[in-house]
């Protein structure tokens, strides 16, 4: 995982606004922050009835450095999930699972405190 995302990462999760090069942090208030690449929002933390709920996109960039800073973003918030890209197609793979997922498709993760991140969505 290159540096950057893990700053980055680490700001986040902390809420904490942050930025370097092409990336940032934003804090919008005390239960809602967001990462953005190039501008464009690829993971929001939003604080709910007191259970995080994490959402991630590539935002419609299929790039190399998208993946890497999403794929980082779920490894240091402890989500057992990873994009990958197999002959133009892009997968997660969460849990034993591989299921297609869509350049503009948001992956949600919900916490309840007994049993982290059990739950995934993916929405269009």
């Amino acid at each position: 995982m290159r540096q950057i995302t893990k700053d980055a990462a680490q700001a986040w999760l902390n809420g904490k606004s942050w930025r370097r090069d092409n990336t940032a942090v934003n804090v919008l208030d005390p239960w809602c922050s967001e990462v953005l690449l190039h501008g464009h929002r690829i993971a929001s933390r939003q604080v709910i009835d007191g259970h995080p709920l994490l959402t991630f996109t590539l935002a419609g960039h299929q790039t190399r450095t998208t993946c890497e800073r999403v794929n980082g973003l779920m490894r240091e918030a402890g989500i057992p999930a990873r994009i990958y890209q197999r002959k133009g197609q892009m997968y997660i793979s969460y849990m034993g699972a591989t299921l297609a997922f869509g350049p503009d498709d948001k992956l949600e993760f919900w916490s309840d405190p007994s049993k982290p991140w059990e739950r995934l969505e993916i929405r269009e």
